[in-house]
């Protein structure tokens, strides 16, 4: 079943439809530029990074993508998670990162 969101008063938006697969990469690939990988550190590939899209009451549409990476040395796997909002400005679309937390949990 695919997921959406409910807008008030509306029927369910349903954004798997809206973005496709290369959307999907450009948000994940997005949000690992964000994260400062320490050393010994690596991305799990094997582990698909969960996306989800939703709306806000501006009708803004962000992505809250969960990144993992596995330190090899002490095999601690560690998910950061990240809010993007969607831009389209007719040209081109992009993915920007929206800082609505402390830093000092996902820069580790």
């Amino acid at each position: 079943m695919k997921k959406g969101i409910r807008k008030r008063g509306s029927k369910l938006m349903n954004f798997d439809v809206f973005f496709s697969d290369k959307d999907r990469h450009e948000a994940i690939d997005t949000a690992k530029q964000m994260v400062f990988l320490p050393e010994n550190c690596y991305f799990l590939e094997n582990q698909s990074p969960t996306i989800n899209f939703y709306q806000n009451n501006d009708h803004e549409i962000f992505a809250k993508v969960v990144v993992s990476y596995q330190n090899c040395v002490t095999e601690l796997i560690t998910d950061k998670p990240f809010t993007l909002k969607f831009h389209d400005n007719g040209v081109h679309q992009f993915w920007e990162y929206v800082d609505n937390g402390s830093k000092e949990n996902w820069l580790l």
